[in-house]
């Protein structure tokens, strides 16, 4: 059983970074809307260039020191160091911002080389080494407030960069800026983010004495290796399939792994909200059974919520593919039965790599994600010379098994972790049993509102099933109580499900 204040500070963090991912979500979908209906395809392709390019590098740039920062100062607060946090803060702004300095400096030393090697003009080359500067500040204080746990701030800071974002961007594309206009847009939106999440963060304490030949060697370097190796990985999937292949395999492949995403979406967000929880409790060596039991209830969440979802979009790929896409396009259809699949491996491995590295196992983390980038590059060449891009699904979902199953045996060899294997029968059985009646109802009836009916008489038939099953718990019931308790609107909803899901006997 978890405490109470832990299921509280789990659920709130959830909810904050669900919020996030679902505003960054719909607005990053309408800025490149937006700039795809008023840009050509050329300039869109530089924004888009430009963007990724800056991502990359920014990650790079902090040099592993923003896992370090979200790592250490939850268990600085749990041992009241507060001197510590501001050491290690000022640390990583003096390395950050060193590292960023010289990156713009070669942005704009050698714009010209650097505007051959990529294909976009040199003023965006320019703007790019601005964007990096500002991305890493943003991103660097944004580790702050994840450390202290303030998810409601790192929320309210994005929306308004990203509000920023698309309206500047729109009102300098009306101008006439071309691609100038999003990457200047988004310059200032991590500006923005950065300027409020610094204004927000309140360090108390003196300075204090923190061993950085340590903190590098033991958080930063493997978090920056790990990140390397992760990018590699997700990626690169996509160079090489166009390598080997053609960027239209390439088009359809992505397809596939773009509609698949919202499966890994939900697995992530927990992860994210727990890491800094089950941090702070690494401070205390008496804390393994409470660590463990977070780390159980997240893989039962994630299981509940996704293996259904996984399902759905195996059994209507084509219908999906229609309603996000073009009709050429449906041959990514063919990957859906694997790609989905993997992805709910990739997010129950996250949640065991994530927390091997959150209870000070880096290097741990470090191998395994190294492991995990070279079987796939080791598979996907032969695999895709022969299967094509059939060959990189089946590359991809080896890589994500081992990595899962890896992460797995080891987690466990640090924290005694009792997965529930019969609460994930009960998923599993329930949810196929759902899904067939969703098919024959599927057949006998058409339309777009119809359908949407039809999954939410499926979902109804998922968690009906649940309670025949058992499933429900009596801390299932204390998280929805804690809902109501910080949503009063949702009391009686909530009441109404704690009742149905209270008819069987576990509870």
């Amino acid at each position: 059983m978890i405490k109470i204040n832990l299921g509280r500070k789990l659920l709130s963090n959830s909810f904050y970074l669900f919020l996030d991912w679902f505003i960054a979500t719909f607005m990053g979908f309408l800025f490149w809307l937006i700039s795809g209906k008023l840009l050509l395809k050329e300039d869109l392709g530089i924004v888009s260039t430009s963007f990724n390019l800056a991502n990359i590098l920014s990650g790079i740039s902090t040099l592993g020191l923003g896992a370090a920062i979200w790592k250490l100062i939850p268990e600085y607060i749990a041992k009241k160091q507060e001197g510590k946090i501001f050491s290690l803060s000022k640390f990583s702004f003096k390395v950050i911002l060193t590292s960023n300095i010289i990156i713009i400096f070669i942005f704009l030393t050698f714009a010209s080389q650097i505007s051959s090697i990529t294909n976009i003009p040199k003023d965006a080359v320019v703007l790019t080494g601005f964007m990096i500067f500002m991305l890493s500040m943003s991103g660097y204080a944004g580790m702050i407030l994840y450390g202290f746990q303030n998810m409601k701030t790192f929320l309210l800071t994005d929306w308004w960069g990203i509000l920023v974002k698309v309206v500047l961007s729109s009102l300098l594309l009306f101008l006439g800026f071309k691609y100038v206009g999003p990457i200047m847009g988004l310059i200032f939106c991590f500006f923005v983010i950065s300027l409020l999440r610094f204004l927000k963060i309140h360090i108390s304490g003196k300075d204090d004495k923190i061993n950085v030949r340590f903190i590098i060697m033991h958080y930063a370097l493997p978090a920056l290796v790990g990140f390397i190796s992760s990018t590699l990985f997700l990626s690169g999937q996509y160079i090489l399939l166009s390598s080997l292949q053609n960027p239209g395999e390439t088009g359809i492949y992505s397809i596939a792994m773009i509609i698949v995403t919202p499966i890994v979406v939900f697995p992530g967000i927990l992860t994210s909200a727990l890491l800094p929880i089950i941090s702070g409790l690494s401070a205390n060596h008496n804390t393994k059974k409470q660590r463990s039991r977070l780390i159980e209830l997240v893989f039962r969440y994630t299981l509940f919520a996704s293996f259904p979802a996984a399902l759905f979009l195996i059994l209507f790929s084509k219908q999906v593919i229609l309603i996000f896409s073009r009709p050429e396009y449906l041959p990514a259809s063919q990957f859906f039965p694997i790609l989905s699949i993997s992805s709910l491996i990739y997010g129950l491995g996250n949640l065991f790599l994530s927390n091997i590295y959150a209870i000070g196992k880096t290097k741990t983390n470090r191998n395994i994600t190294i492991l995990t980038t070279t079987i796939f590059f080791v598979t996907a060449v032969p695999l895709i010379k022969m299967f094509s891009s059939f060959g990189l699904a089946i590359s991809y979902s080896i890589s994500v098994f081992t990595m899962c199953l890896t992460s797995y045996i080891y987690l466990r060899k640090y924290i005694k972790i009792n997965l529930p294997f019969m609460d994930s029968f009960k998923i599993v059985i329930s949810g196929v049993a759902s899904l067939f009646v969703l098919y024959l109802l599927s057949t006998i009836t058409q339309g777009f509102i119809v359908n949407i009916i039809l999954v939410c008489f499926g979902s109804i038939v998922y968690l009906a099933l649940l309670v025949l099953f058992g499933f429900y718990k009596e801390e299932d019931v204390k998280l929805l109580n804690i809902t109501s308790e910080k949503f009063p609107k949702l009391k009686r909803y909530v009441d109404f499900i704690i009742k149905i899901i209270s008819l069987n006997k576990t509870i």
